[in-house]
């Protein structure tokens, strides 16, 4: 999704079907006064603030890929622009991205966009979040999209273990659920993943 206030929006609304973005979103209906319809779009999970972008087979439509391609070239490659011949030029980008909701835009295009990344920094780590359980997370870590997940798979077992008094595992038990774990990703990329006991999404580990 992008931002209700993003200047692409913005366009949609004032010019309408003449939007030069006016394929970048999912819009429901357009405005006509003179039959009294009203401009409806579908927001991310309902979230209004939110207009979603639109999507084909290939993950988004070709607007927005740009756009996403553009913006990872910008932070991956900005150029300096300094009077220190030693400077000029120098690219000193960002080493890595973690995608937010990963799993609302389709394989397809994480594939294209794990490519372009891997192209500017062949060593940039990608971190995806996708909550779910450890064997719907296989698909993001086959090598062609991302390095890792946010591996909150983990951060529940490890939480119960440490903290959930009432209901806790046995130490047996929690090694048969990590070694679980370990056995659907493959030790080495086990060891890659963003594994964590809570985030801005979760409880902290305090918390609990």
């Amino acid at each position: 999704h992008l931002g209700v206030g993003s200047p692409f929006f913005q366009d949609v609304i004032r010019h309408q079907q003449a939007s030069a973005y006016a394929d970048w979103f999912e819009v429901e209906q357009w405005s006509d006064p003179d039959s009294g319809k009203d401009f409806r779009y579908k927001g991310w999970f309902g979230i209004q603030d939110l207009p979603e972008i639109k999507e084909n087979s290939g993950g988004l439509t070709e607007g927005p890929s740009n756009y996403v391609m553009n913006i990872t070239r910008r932070w991956m490659r900005p150029r300096w622009d300094s009077a220190d011949p030693n400077l000029k030029g120098m690219s000193l980008g960002i080493d890595g991205w973690r995608l937010d909701v990963a799993f609302c835009v389709a394989h397809a295009f994480w594939k294209k966009w794990s490519g372009y990344v891997k192209s500017l920094n062949p060593e940039a780590y990608l971190t995806a979040e996708v909550i779910d359980e450890a064997h719907k997370l296989k698909p993001y870590l086959q090598g062609d999209e991302f390095d890792a997940v946010m591996n909150y798979p983990f951060a529940f077992e490890g939480s119960e273990f440490f903290i959930n008094d009432k209901s806790r595992p046995s130490v047996p038990e929690f090694q048969e659920r990590m070694n679980a774990l370990v056995n659907v990703f493959g030790y080495e990329r086990f060891l890659s993943q963003q594994n964590l006991f809570g985030s801005h999404d979760a409880n902290r580990i305090a918390s609990h």
